[in-house]
Formats: structure tokens, C-alpha cells, sequence
């Protein structure tokens, strides 16, 4: 069974009043700086699991868990769960300063997944060596940190690939899950203003309906399978899902 927590479009995670999981969401609505209520909500209802072997725990969504303005609340959920020692999976794009990395010390089952596309300004956050050098800072306190290879953006990612091992190899990184695009009608307009191709797009049957108004379809990427390969030969455990990443990680306890 999997938790996913995540912000609602233009609230931070003080604002949410539900968490989104398979088949658990809080009755209530939740006080703008209870996020323990958000975390106990979960927590108590009889199909969570406590443990190594439980619920997994996804924290993640439109606003970034270790922006500045999101860390305090995310360092709070990690607090919460990491004491029954379930494993907490963070998907990010900024650094996170030294004193919060001995906070997530203290969670042994935190896995820190640092996601990037490519190097393009206009598409990524100008932050990449940031991104980069806190990853390896993370290693180095034996906190689990992984790279999100993900979305995977057509001739895009390919073409920074090389720069993209290189910089995993620095910081030490050896797992990376590699993943494609997933667009609404929304993500889609936002696109046409850029210089990814559209043409022709082709979609995976199975779509994921993100709330009553978005439908998430994920694009056929024709680049995915040689970046796998690419970055298979260069020595990384290469996966494509959370799912299987966590259950690695599983595995060398």
C-alpha cells in the first residue's frame, strides 16, 4: 500500500485538507499548521501498516518539499513516520541546507530522490550543480539519495545525458529511476509555449486521474529505452518506478 501526500495546486502543504492514497483520504479539513492531524489522519486508520515492510509514504506534488517555503512542514511529516521506520520517498529539485541533513539522518528509511529532465534553462530550474552537490552531501551522511530521471523530455534528456552521468558519478550517485512525461490539457498549453516537439504525441492506454478536473496521460517517449541502456552500461541500478526503487532499497538492509 502506497500514501501519497501532495500539495494542491497554489497551497502549500500547511493548506492541504486530504491526502490522496489508494483508498484512505482524512474526513476532515485540516487547520492551516496542523500537518501532525494530516499525518495522524493517516496513521490511525486500520489499512496503514507500521514498519520496513508497510506503507510507503510518497511526499511530493506541484509545490517542491524542500522549497524554502514547504521545508519546516515536510521535515515535520518525515519526523512523524520515519519513528515507525516506513520508508518516506521526497522528490526534489532544491538543495537542503546542512542542518536539516542531520534531521534526516535520524529517518533511516528516507529515501531523497533529486529529479531532473535536462539542463535547458527555460524547462529546469537554473540549480543543477546545486541539486548536484547536495546529493553528494546526503551520500556522504549515508542518507539514501537517488536521482529522478524524470520526465524523461524528447530529445531533451538524450542530448544532456552524458552531462547528466557525469554529474551522478561526482556526487556519488548510483540508483536512478528513469520515467516519462505525464501532461493534462493544462501541462499541454504550457508546452506549446516552449520548444518541445508536439508533433504527433502518442499515449499509454492507462491514464491517471489526478482529482475531478485533471486527467494525467503519460506520452510515448521514443528516447526512453536508449537512456535506460545508455545509463544501464554506465554502471547505475536503473529502475521505473518508485515501486521497484524502494524495493531495492528493501534489499540491502
Amino acid at each position: 500500500m502506497q500514501i501519497l501526500l501532495f500539495k494542491e495546486l497554489d497551497f502549500p502543504l500547511k493548506d492541504i485538507s486530504k491526502s490522496l492514497l489508494k483508498d484512505v483520504t482524512p474526513q476532515s479539513k485540516l487547520k492551516n499548521s496542523d500537518i501532525s492531524k494530516l499525518c495522524s489522519s493517516v496513521s490511525i486508520d486500520k489499512r496503514f501498516h507500521y514498519g520496513v515492510d508497510g506503507t510507503d509514504i510518497f511526499i511530493g506534488g506541484y509545490n517542491d518539499p524542500f522549497d524554502n517555503e514547504e521545508i519546516q512542514s515536510t521535515l515535520e511529516v518525515i519526523k512523524y513516520f520515519g519513528k515507525y521506520n516506513n520508508y518516506i520517498h521526497i522528490a526534489t529539485k532544491y538543495p537542503i541546507n546542512e542542518s536539516n541533513i542531520e534531521v534526516l539522518r535520524n529517518s533511516k528509511n528516507l529515501i531523497i530522490n533529486y529529479s531532473v529532465s535536462c539542463f535547458k534553462t527555460g524547462i529546469e530550474l537554473n540549480n543543477h550543480s546545486e541539486r548536484f552537490n547536495s546529493a553528494k552531501a546526503l551520500i556522504r551522511k549515508n542518507v539514501k539519495t537517488a536521482l529522478y530521471l524524470r520526465p524523461i523530455i524528447y530529445q531533451k534528456t538524450i542530448n544532456d545525458l552524458d552531462k547528466i552521468i557525469k554529474y551522478s558519478k561526482d556526487a556519488g550517485i548510483t540508483v536512478i529511476t528513469v520515467g516519462g512525461l505525464y501532461v493534462d490539457d493544462d501541462i499541454i498549453e504550457k508546452l506549446k509555449n516552449s520548444d518541445i516537439s508536439l508533433n504527433k504525441l502518442n499515449y499509454y492506454k492507462k491514464s491517471f486521474v489526478l482529482d475531478n478536473n485533471s486527467i494525467l496521460r503519460k506520452i510515448k517517449i521514443n528516447d526512453l529505452e536508449q537512456i535506460i541502456e545508455k545509463l544501464t552500461s554506465e554502471g547505475f541500478k536503473v529502475f521505473s518506478s518508485s515501486d521497484e526503487r524502494i524495493d531495492y532499497f528493501r534489499t540491502l538492509i
